[in-house]
């Protein structure tokens, strides 16, 4: 006669008569109940703890925007409708020597490179176109013969003044757009920053225009 009793999950038949010596064991397996079996506590929903965890980080820094490239920090200088970019790219790769004609400072002089806020050479064009008016009036021609010799002799330095001045407009762009670049800032604030440095000021122009009417004034009263 046998007597079955379970030690954990196993069942062990020992022979009547001989308590405490086992028999064979037996591969039933008790009847646990669902709710004491390990795997019925693990929960089917997903763990949200774990899933952050697991998640892989994300980049905390955007990556680096390409490099302005030159022509378009030109064009953001010098307006978008603007032919002075282009001129500067046949400047730059030899297929000219110059970089280009300017018409506006050849018709405006000084007054050109006041409104471009190039001081410094609005002075000497000035200067320049001065001394030739006042080296005419001192030959004491008439009105008309005057006003026709003084035409013919500023076309020459007015020639050399077109050509100087998209010269000087080059070498102005590439200084300003160079102290651009050496910001940390993205690429649309480095654009808006270039542009504020190659836009025209009609204060500038206002002002000049203030200071040659003083001097007309100051020089009929003497």
């Amino acid at each position: 006669m046998k007597q079955r009793i379970q030690i954990g999950d196993n069942y062990f038949d020992l022979t009547a008569g001989a308590p405490g010596r086992p028999g064979q064991i037996s591969t039933e397996k008790a009847d646990t109940p669902d709710a004491l079996d390990p795997v019925a506590f693990a929960s089917t929903k997903p763990d949200p703890i774990a899933q952050y965890i697991a998640r892989p980080a994300e980049p905390t820094e955007k990556p680096p925007e390409a490099e302005l490239d030159q022509l378009t920090a030109w064009q953001a200088f010098t307006g978008p409708k603007s032919v002075y970019p282009q001129q500067w790219q046949n400047y730059t790769d030899g297929r000219q020597k110059h970089c280009g004609f300017n018409i506006w400072a050849f018709l405006f002089g000084l007054q050109w490179f006041a409104f471009r806020k190039m001081y410094g050479k609005a002075l000497i064009a000035g200067m320049l176109e001065m001394a030739i008016v006042i080296a005419l009036m001192g030959q004491g021609r008439s009105l008309p013969g005057l006003w026709l010799t003084l035409v013919i002799s500023l076309s020459l330095p007015r020639l050399a003044i077109g050509y100087w001045a998209n010269f000087a407009l080059f070498r102005k762009a590439q200084r300003e757009i160079a102290k651009v670049r050496s910001f940390n800032t993205d690429n649309s604030r480095k654009l808006a920053m270039i542009a504020a440095a190659g836009s025209g000021s009609f204060v500038s122009l206002m002002l000049l225009y203030g200071v040659l009417f003083a001097i007309r004034f100051l020089s009929t009263k003497m």
